[in-house]
């Protein structure tokens, strides 16, 4: 009775009335609202997840170092890769670097089992040292740290790793250990050179003085012999005087004694103009760059590297007098002429038996080209084969049998020219003519070049 009027009293006052719930249909909404918080709340956190995984990617994808993943087998397949380490090695994208193993980048295979077997046995690599080569076969450095990840049964499930190219660090070190070895070379030639110096000078006096005083014996014995002839004296006098003559060989001394010392003097000048050069390759060098007799220094070098050349090779020195002095590193650009004067008595060495002499040529040209002063170095040996040509100046690439090449000569070479010179170093080959290369060096050094162009 009241319920019924209660409906008719909303009725008349024509406002709607709300549903009355029960107690299960309340629930029902309130579960309902808390499913749709957590749906909210899960996608929320998954869209967090996957920026954070975004931010985290990008970050892989772009560090300055390798990052690898590999299946822990034999061959070490690549899994996961950033960009770095496709580009270290030579490849056009990661996607093609994931269809190769890493034993493939290894310079030494055996290098690469090595490896893999301390990995697996002490389950981490630190830092270790190893030689890889490009896709191309350019070699280079590279320092591998690696762990091996296993999963809940204790077996090996997969590998991650980093790998840095230390190529250029290598070559610093290379660069920074034959500067330490010229430098202990320089002081012991220095000291060399000092006690060579003073007796060598000794000698050479002492051979001019005996030059000089031979000349008056034999003008005075050619007067004694005058006068005997012109001089009314017995002829047993005379008999005697011409058997003694003849005994003493006399004509034949007279011609040889001056020739033994005009050699003697020769011998003297040679020693004299090495311990020169000794002490002018062992003078301090700076780090700043002096205006430089380009034609004396690359004169002296030769001197000092003959000992490399004389049996193999004839040398021609082409130098151009009005070449103005040129600022250098007076020690390391010496260092590159020497290196590659090195090479090439080497090279010709390798073709000398099939020469009609048994020598061939080095030939050492320089001119002024420009603003450069241009340095050419020639030699009639086998030339380049044209597989190592795109090659040549890397770090330790050698086309010489092991222990007689290192592959850093010409490498130090091109580090000198052209990062510390500003210059340029090129080759022209033949194959079995030879190879000749060019080194062109500022005249002006750039900041100097600007000033001018300023004034």
């Amino acid at each position: 009775m009241v319920k019924q009027l209660s409906e008719v009293e909303a009725s008349s006052s024509g406002k709607a009335t709300a549903p009355v719930l029960d107690g299960r249909s309340a629930q029902s909404a309130t579960a309902d609202d808390e499913l749709r918080r957590e749906i909210r709340r899960r996608e929320r956190a998954e869209k967090a997840l996957r920026a954070s995984q975004e931010r985290h990617r990008l970050q892989i994808e772009n560090l300055p170092v390798g990052v690898f993943r590999m299946e822990p087998d034999e061959k070490m397949s690549f899994m996961l890769a950033n960009n770095a380490i496709s580009q270290m090695l030579g490849y056009e994208s990661v996607e093609e670097l994931l269809k190769t193993k890493i034993a493939g980048a290894f310079e030494d295979i055996e290098e690469f089992d090595s490896l893999f077997e301390n990995l697996m046995v002490q389950g981490r690599v630190a830092s270790e040292e190893v030689r890889l080569k490009k896709l191309d076969g350019t070699p280079l450095w590279g320092e591998i740290t690696a762990i091996l990840i296993r999963n809940e049964s204790g077996q090996a499930d997969y590998v991650n790793g980093l790998i840095v190219d230390v190529t250029e660090r290598k070559l610093l070190e290379t660069q920074l250990a034959q500067a330490q070895k010229l430098e202990a070379m320089g002081q012991l030639a220095a000291g060399i050179a000092h006690e060579i110096n003073t007796p060598i000078q000794y000698v050479g006096d002492n051979t001019r003085f005996v030059q000089e005083s031979t000349g008056f014996l034999t003008d005075l014995l050619q007067k004694y012999d005058r006068l005997l002839r012109e001089a009314n004296v017995g002829a047993e006098l005379l008999a005697k005087f011409k058997a003694m003559t003849k005994e003493a060989d006399l004509e034949y001394l007279l011609e040889e004694i001056p020739l033994a010392i005009r050699q003697s003097l020769e011998g003297v000048d040679r020693v004299v103009a090495i311990v020169r050069a000794m002490k002018e390759f062992a003078h301090p060098d700076t780090d700043e760059k002096a205006p430089t007799d380009v034609n004396k220094l690359i004169e002296s070098t030769v001197t000092l590297a003959r000992n490399e050349w004389k049996y193999v090779a004839d040398m021609e020195m082409d130098f151009d007098p009005d070449l103005p002095p040129v600022p250098v590193l007076v020690g390391d650009l010496k260092q590159v002429v020497l290196n590659i004067l090195v090479n090439a008595a080497h090279a010709i060495e390798d073709v000398a038996a099939d020469l009609p002499s048994g020598k061939g040529v080095i030939t050492v040209a320089t001119r002024s080209a420009g603003r450069w002063a241009e340095i050419r170095i020639s030699d009639t040996g086998s030339g380049i084969p044209e597989s190592a040509r795109p090659k040549i100046f890397d770090l330790f690439f050698t086309t010489k049998p092991p222990g007689k090449g290192t592959g850093q000569g010409l490498a130090i070479s091109r580090a000198v020219v052209e990062e510390k010179h500003g210059g340029t170093i090129t080759f022209e080959t033949e194959t079995g003519k030879g190879t000749t290369f060019i080194i062109r060096i500022p005249i002006i050094a750039p900041d100097e070049s600007r000033e001018r162009g300023a004034l």
